[in-house]
């Protein structure tokens, strides 16, 4: 469950994203209007100019379940009595009933986004997020390569947030998700969860965050802008404000792999990679 202030500072921090957002694009319009030669969005090697505004609604349109839902979530609708007894009893059920919902609509929003690309739009995926640019083995070595220091960075970038935030945020406990897979003695749960972490959410979020989102934004802004809005919304919908500046730092990194590749398929191996290692670490008991 969610408090008041941990809704009311991520509210914060998307409205003043998409606040950047909306003038980021106007004052890259003016200025590409002013300076036509100007092709910053065309730079690098992920495929910006295919898209169109109305890709930039599609995108938004994916995105509102999880900005809409943070924008309007009201913690006094969780704020009823503590259960106990049978309501307990039937916690795991309902733990269960949350991770497949959670998968199905992971899983759901992936399908629209390619019938929306493929079939509506005529767009080949393969091309536009460079899923043929790289064999399958350069794919799965650069993510074995990258993943090491990933991890290394978020980590240390973790602990210093931890540190950061000591002082000022009441509660710096791990998310919700992380202590149920911890604390949870069932192990459907947890190979549900794992089966979430691992290929659910890294398929849906690189190519929502990094596919889609992050290409339209650069089509229209540029790769630097372009990376840290779409970086800052990766980290404010998972709802937690002490993972909030790890998840970042991974955001941009997998940006960045992205960029440098040219190949969606090694952020995606990334992502899973992080996900599964964290997931051995609590297995482990690594706090």
């Amino acid at each position: 469950m969610l408090d008041a202030a941990t809704i009311g500072v991520l509210r914060d921090v998307v409205t003043l994203v998409l606040l950047a957002l909306g003038i980021g694009l106007f004052v890259y319009r003016g200025i590409r209007r002013a300076l036509p030669e100007v092709n910053w969005n065309y730079q690098g090697n992920v495929l910006a100019r295919l898209y169109g505004p109305h890709d930039a609604v599609m995108a938004m349109l994916l995105l509102s379940p999880y900005i809409g839902g943070l924008l309007l979530y009201s913690p006094a609708e969780t704020a009823g009595p503590a259960s106990s007894g049978a309501s307990a009893a039937a916690g795991g059920s309902a733990q269960v009933g949350a991770v497949l919902s959670q998968i199905v609509f992971s899983l759901g929003s992936t399908a629209a986004l390619l019938v929306w690309l493929r079939p509506l739009r005529g767009l080949d995926v393969g091309d536009l997020f460079g899923i043929r640019v790289l064999p399958i083995g350069k794919v799965i070595g650069f993510a074995l390569g990258a993943i090491a220091p990933t991890f290394l960075i978020v980590v240390v970038v973790n602990l210093g947030a931890v540190e950061l935030l000591r002082s000022v945020w009441p509660d710096i406990s791990p998310q919700q998700v992380v202590k149920a897979f911890e604390t949870s003695g069932s192990v459907p749960l947890r190979l549900l969860m794992g089966f979430a972490a691992v290929i659910a959410a890294p398929l849906t979020e690189e190519l929502l965050f990094r596919g889609l989102l992050y290409g339209v934004c650069k089509r229209f802004t540029d790769s630097w802008f372009a990376a840290l809005v779409t970086s800052l919304l990766f980290a404010s919908v998972h709802l937690h404000v002490g993972s909030f500046i790890p998840l970042f730092a991974l955001a941009l990194i997998l940006v960045a792999v992205y960029e440098i590749t040219g190949s969606l398929l090694v952020p995606i191996v990334m992502h899973a990679l992080f996900n599964g290692l964290m997931l051995i670490a609590m297995l482990l008991g690594a706090k």
